[in-house]
């Protein structure tokens, strides 16, 4: 027999030899796993505000829709075009600019800045949580280089495991196709080990708080 012969006939005997391994009982959970307990502060708006400035990320306090309002006309600046989420809180800052989704996914490509609403705010890591049902797609907060968020201080949780954990608080309906926890702005160092910003995503996030 030839080496290459040898060595395939040793491979048909190795797979002609099944090992089953054992069965292991399972286990029924009665409850919930208990909450993870972080070493850091994760009560209230400023944690989140430390984690969401350790990432890069800036708060903005207002005590109602009309100073959120000016916040964002303030952020705004001179930067066009602009295109809006169709989340309550951003259509009710009557703000001029393209409305998604009617706009199209073109303008949204093309816009300088976003102004979009979220589901939930996580103190502990600083993220803004958005859903595609809720924002009726993901492209409006992916695509353009400036993101600002409008939230209400009431959809602050502790940690991620109680958006999941409160599921049915946030999505009465079940939980939609997409969910996703926006930590940051989109930073990346996949090159060279060189920090980038803005490569997978926008590279400014704005979170806009709203009391109540």
């Amino acid at each position: 027999m030839t080496d290459k012969e040898v060595f395939i006939s040793r491979l048909r005997r190795a797979a002609a030899v099944r090992v089953v391994p054992p069965r292991r009982a399972i286990v029924a959970v009665d409850s919930t796993p208990p909450p993870v307990v972080f070493a850091i502060d994760t009560e209230g708006l400023d944690a989140f505000e430390t984690a969401l400035t350790a990432l890069g990320g800036t708060l903005h306090r207002a005590a109602d829709l009309t100073a959120a309002r000016a916040l964002v006309v303030q952020v705004i600046g001179r930067r066009s075009p602009l295109v809006l989420g169709c989340e309550p809180d951003v259509e009710a800052l009557e703000l001029e600019g393209e409305r998604w989704p009617h706009c199209g996914l073109h303008a949204a490509a093309k816009a300088a800045v976003t102004v979009v609403g979220c589901v939930a705010l996580v103190a502990a890591t600083g993220s803004v949580v958005v859903d595609a049902r809720l924002a009726r797609g993901r492209s409006i907060s992916l695509l353009p280089p400036v993101c600002i968020v409008v939230a209400r201080s009431s959809r602050l949780v502790a940690t991620p495991g109680d958006v999941l954990r409160h599921r049915e608080d946030f999505w009465p309906g079940g939980v939609p196709s997409q969910v996703v926890f926006i930590t940051g702005p989109s930073r990346s160092a996949d090159i060279e080990m060189t920090l980038t910003r803005g490569v997978h995503g926008p590279g400014e996030l704005h979170v806009v708080v709203v009391d109540g």
